[in-house]
């Protein structure tokens, strides 16, 4: 069964502008957690990478991640999701990273990083994780007799 990611709080924090906390497995077996720019593109979530990094090399070795997209502000509003990450080598910069710097950082500052990136590397991972759990939050609602 599809996780449902049609819920309101579920499409205001896909298209927003939060980074994601992407949970992993090391190669030694420990856990791991890092903020990351994202996409949800055709039923996916993307995210990108150095080829050679921490993160793809254990995701190469354990597919099973989870991720968090959380509001900043209260009442809090989270998105969880487990899936199965697939990893793809591309040369040069993925189109989606440079659709994620200038969602991320605004048009200007987002060009010069890709510029500044474009000069560094000459291969990107696109990781796309296919959601098989979602839960989305709403504290508002959950603690509805504190908050309205």
């Amino acid at each position: 069964m599809e996780p449902n990611l049609n819920t309101p709080v579920a499409q205001r924090l896909l298209k927003s502008n939060i980074p994601a906390r992407l949970a992993f497995v090391g190669p030694n077996r420990d856990p791991h957690v890092l903020p990351i720019w994202f996409l949800w593109k055709h039923k996916k979530i993307v995210l990108c990478s150095g080829h050679d990094s921490f993160k793809v090399k254990a995701i190469r070795e354990n597919p099973q991640v989870a991720l968090s997209i959380d509001s900043e502000t209260t009442p809090y509003e989270s998105l969880r999701i487990r899936g199965l990450a697939e990893i793809e080598v591309i040369k040069g910069i993925p189109t989606e990273y440079v659709e994620c710097a200038h969602r991320f950082y605004g048009r200007e500052l987002g060009q010069r990083w890709i510029n500044w990136v474009s000069n560094h590397r000459n291969q990107m991972a696109r990781i796309s994780v296919t959601p098989d759990w979602a839960e989305s939050l709403d504290f508002r609602i959950r603690f509805s007799e504190i908050f309205d």
